[in-house]
C-alpha cells in the first residue's frame, strides 16, 4: 500500500480552532487503549503520524490531519480512562459530544474503534447510540487488534459487530498483521491515495 500524503495541522478543543470547514473530515472515535494510534499509522502507512503512549488517556484534544489537501483525519481523545481526573474527563465527554453533534462540520466518515478482544462497553454504547443518532449514513465500525482473536473466531466476532452496529458497515483490523487495513483505505479515500511523506508528528 502507498503512503497517504498526510501531515499534522493542530490540536483544537472547540469549533473556533477548526482549519477549515470547506474540508471533508474523517473522524476516529475509540476507548482509551483502543488501539487508535496505531490504527492510523497502519490507515496512512506512515510509521509515526501518531505516537502510541504508553499512558492511556493522554491525548485531550482534536488532533487534526491534512490527506492530500482534500480531508482531514480528526483523531479524537479517548473516552472511558477511569484514572482520568474527573473534571478533565468530563471535558473530554463534552468535547466529544460537542464534536458529534455540531450540524455544521462537514463529516464524511466517522469510524468508531471497538477492541475485538474486550467487544463493545457500555460506553462504546453509548457513542454508538450517539453516533447513529447523528451521523446514520457516516458511521463505520473498526474491530481493532482482530489478530488478538483467534482466527476461527473471526466470523462470529464479525457477526457480533454487526448487531452492534445496526446496519452501519463493520471492518476487522490488525495493525499488526494489516487484516482489513486496505479495505478500509478503499472505503475511506477510494483512489485518492499519493506518495508523500511529512515529518511533523503530533504526541498523543
Amino acid at each position: 500500500m502507498k503512503h497517504l500524503d498526510v501531515k499534522f495541522i493542530k490540536g483544537v478543543v472547540a469549533r473556533d480552532g477548526v482549519p477549515s470547514l470547506k474540508k471533508k473530515q474523517i473522524a476516529l472515535l475509540g476507548r482509551s487503549n483502543v488501539g487508535k494510534s496505531s490504527f492510523l499509522n497502519s490507515l496512512t502507512q506512515r510509521k509515526s503520524l501518531a505516537r502510541s503512549s504508553k499512558r492511556p488517556g493522554k491525548t485531550t484534544e482534536l488532533n487534526f490531519f491534512q490527506v492530500a489537501n482534500s480531508y482531514y483525519l480528526v483523531d479524537l481523545p479517548g473516552y472511558g480512562f477511569a484514572k482520568q481526573p474527573q473534571g478533565l474527563r468530563e471535558q473530554i465527554e463534552e468535547m466529544i459530544e460537542w464534536y458529534i453533534t455540531d450540524p455544521v462540520l462537514p463529516i464524511a466518515k466517522f469510524l468508531l474503534l471497538i477492541d475485538c478482544k474486550v467487544g463493545p462497553t457500555e460506553d462504546d454504547h453509548m457513542l454508538c447510540d450517539l453516533l447513529l443518532e447523528h451521523h446514520p449514513d457516516e458511521l463505520v465500525i473498526i474491530g481493532s487488534k482482530s489478530d488478538k482473536v483467534k482466527r476461527g473466531e473471526h466470523h462470529k466476532l464479525k457477526r457480533d459487530l454487526m448487531m452492534f452496529a445496526n446496519g452501519a458497515p463493520v471492518f476487522l483490523t490488525s495493525s499488526k498483521t494489516g487484516e482489513g487495513i486496505g479495505d478500509i483505505r478503499h472505503n475511506i479515500f477510494g483512489g485518492n491515495s499519493t506518495v508523500k511523506a511529512d515529518s511533523q508528528v503530533p504526541k498523543s
